[in-house]
């Protein structure tokens, strides 16, 4: 249905300020290669920074499957 996902992140909201009060801010992350962050800013969330996407893969730590490489945007949400 219409709105799905901003009314799923009303809901969200309400039950994280309902049984964790204590939490004051929400952040998520954006791939911009898959979506367009409307349903963020739809729902009242502010951009915070933008990043270039990178490899996760370096000397120490290598991956089985290489995840997205497009940029980032992390968006927070203050309760």
């Amino acid at each position: 249905p219409k709105n799905t996902a901003s009314r799923m992140l009303g809901f969200m909201r309400k039950f994280i300020i309902k049984r964790h009060p204590h939490i004051h801010l929400l952040i998520s992350y954006q791939d911009t290669d898959v979506h367009k962050g409307i349903i963020y800013k739809a729902s009242g969330w502010e951009i915070a920074s933008k990043c270039k996407g990178t490899s996760w893969t370096n000397k120490k730590r290598t991956r089985n499957e290489e995840q997205s490489l497009s940029d980032k945007v992390r968006w927070e949400y203050r309760l």
